[in-house]
């Protein structure tokens, strides 16, 4: 309907960051609480570093966003005509 690739991506880009975002807020401490309670049932442990958390979390975001910018431009591309006719 008239919207360019950027406004798409940025509109749908925007649901998904904020989604993975609050889930890794909450993810995080039950994580952090879970894993340290089991590490210290070991004589030797490591100690949990920030980082362990921190790098799945961009790992799961970069992801996120590669499915929804390549479906996104998929969807600018397609043409509603061909998708019409079907319906």
């Amino acid at each position: 309907m008239g919207a360019s690739l950027a406004n798409i991506l940025s509109m749908f880009s925007r649901e998904y960051i904020l989604l993975i975002g609050i889930s890794f807020l909450i993810a995080v401490p039950i994580a952090y609480y879970s894993v340290n309670s089991w590490l210290s049932n070991f004589v030797t442990h490591i100690s949990l570093e920030w980082w362990l958390f921190l790098i799945p979390g961009i790992i799961v975001l970069v992801v996120a966003v590669a499915v929804v910018v390549s479906k996104s431009i998929g969807a600018v591309y397609a043409n509603p005509i061909e998708k019409l006719k079907y319906e």
